[in-house]
């Protein structure tokens, strides 16, 4: 082998190691990239049926020993709390940072601290006669359960960005989005030199400030974090909110709310056929009395024609014409009591009516109603209790 040859050999495999060595970092943060996406999944998930089972979102850890401490919004992955048997790491062995959403609020229908269960679905109802419409607590009180925790998350979700200085946000310029939790992996090293292995925001982030960079920033000389948001939209679908808070809080209690009005309804409907039901009876003392009139005209009618006949054998030219006028009275009279007693007829018949359904209404529909209220008042109550996945 020649020496130009062998130093082509020399400077061929000099550029070969050379590229090896400016891809191998490329290469080896792509898989680190993979690897962290597929623990970051399992986290994602553990956090998901943690919430599903405890109504809440576990604090973070401070202490490092992967139990959450109350209080404390940014820190470590309590991986104990989540029955995980290691803490969250990259390849390098450090710590992925983890924060959580927390803001309270005096009215427990707005709260949206999302690390404590509370009893927050309160669900507009119509109750008790007469109805009155209240936000109503469903049990005395039941445990707080997904149901709360969905609507803590829809009131999270409602809040402007920034609600306070201390609920987690990630920024994107000038403008700011909360989401339900985050995960940082502080990249292969200290890529902006400030002494942490997070860099940016991601380094200063804390529970008196909890802001973080936005996961779509992109790797530069000077940032190498990845970060991995859980969006409140995201975790409401995941949880299977929105059937669930859709029966519960509108579709069972709307139920409950219409039938509280048809009792109410149903008794003044009652109350109205009670009045109608007097109306009924003094309408048919009146016909009676006009039957009993009728008949005394008919009398008085008949005793004229006597008389006019009576008159025209007695005094035939000036007695005649009074014999048909007597005839025509009597005739009338007649006509009178036929109405009279049509008129009566009817009246009875629609007392008895209006009894029947005061009959009907009194035995058997208010009772079935009533019974069907309550039943459907324990199945909202009963609903509320099951939470979420509960058949």
């Amino acid at each position: 082998m020649t020496l130009v040859e062998l130093t082509v050999i020399l400077v061929v495999m000099g550029l070969v190691i050379l590229l090896v060595m400016t891809l191998l970092p490329s290469f080896k943060r792509t898989a680190m990239t993979q690897q962290a996406t597929r623990t970051v999944d399992d986290v994602h998930a553990a956090l998901v049926g943690f919430a599903a089972v405890h109504a809440r979102l576990p604090w973070a850890d401070s202490d490092s020993d992967g139990i959450e401490n109350t209080g404390v919004t940014v820190g470590k992955l309590p991986y104990a709390t989540l029955g995980m048997a290691a803490p969250l790491r990259n390849s390098d062995g450090v710590d992925f940072r983890y924060a959580v959403f927390v803001h309270a609020n005096g009215d427990v229908m707005q709260d949206a601290e999302l690390t404590v269960a509370k009893n927050r679905l309160k669900p507009t109802i119509a109750a008790n006669l007469p109805p009155t419409i209240a936000a109503t607590e469903l049990g005395s009180p039941p445990p707080a359960n997904g149901l709360d925790f969905c609507r803590a998350i829809f009131s999270a979700h409602a809040l402007a960005a920034p609600a306070a200085a201390t609920a987690l946000r990630i920024k994107n310029g000038a403008s700011f989005e909360h989401i339900a939790w985050l995960l940082v992996d502080p990249g292969l090293g200290d890529a902006d030199q400030d002494g942490s292995p997070f860099d940016a925001a991601n380094a200063a982030a804390g529970t008196a400030s909890a802001v973080f960079e936005h996961p779509m920033r992109g790797i530069a000389s000077n940032y190498d974090d990845q970060v991995h948001p859980m969006y409140f939209d995201a975790l409401w679908q995941r949880l299977g909110c929105s059937g669930a808070v859709s029966a519960a809080s509108h579709a069972h209690a709307n139920a409950e709310s219409a039938l509280a009005v048809m009792r109410q309804s149903l008794r003044d409907y009652k109350r109205q056929l009670e009045i109608t039901e007097l109306m009924a009876i003094a309408d048919t003392v009146g016909a009676a009395a006009a039957v009993a009139q009728a008949v005394g005209d008919t009398i008085l009618a008949g005793s004229l024609i006597a008389a006019a006949s009576a008159s025209s054998i007695i005094t035939p030219p000036m007695g005649l014409p009074s014999v048909p006028l007597a005839i025509g009275s009597a005739v009338a009279a007649a006509a009178t009591v036929v109405t009279a007693s049509l008129l009566l007829a009817v009246t009875v018949i629609n007392l008895e009516n209006i009894r029947d359904r005061l009959e009907e209404i009194s035995d058997t529909l208010i009772p079935n109603l009533d019974t069907l209220y309550e039943d459907v008042k324990t199945n909202v109550r009963a609903a509320d209790a099951r939470g979420l996945y509960a058949p």
